[in-house]
């Protein structure tokens, strides 16, 4: 994978973080000494986008995360599996599959924006 906003969600779900109801104090304590400081704050960034996009009302983006980038549990996809994934998610929606890219490109920018913001506090 090229993006880094890509990776750091597939990570997060690797980790098992993906759970909706994980708060960002567990999410600290779960983090805790595993990370480096970069490293805490790509997962909390995650974190962040998927509420941040929640609150805006782009919940649509944050369902295509978790069903595109998270069904693995972040293991490394095989080829093709995150374009199944999108035709997967598209198909159960209704909704277009180019539809569903452009979701995941506001989160994955959203994501950038954030990580940029959290790396001139480091």
């Amino acid at each position: 994978m090229k993006d880094p906003a890509v990776r750091a969600f597939l990570k997060y779900a690797r980790l098992g973080l993906d759970r909706r109801a994980l708060t960002s104090a567990e999410l600290a304590l779960r983090l805790r000494g595993s990370f480096t400081e970069v490293g805490v704050a790509e997962l909390m960034t995650v974190y962040d986008t998927l509420r941040m996009l929640e609150a805006v009302g782009k919940g649509e983006s944050a369902e295509a995360v978790r069903a595109v980038y998270f069904r693995g549990r972040g293991r490394t996809p095989r080829k093709n599996d995150i374009s199944y994934a999108v035709l997967r998610f598209a198909r159960e929606r209704s909704m277009d599959e180019r539809t569903v890219w452009r979701r995941l490109y506001e989160a994955r920018r959203l994501y950038t924006v954030l990580l940029k913001g959290q790396m001139e506090k480091i």
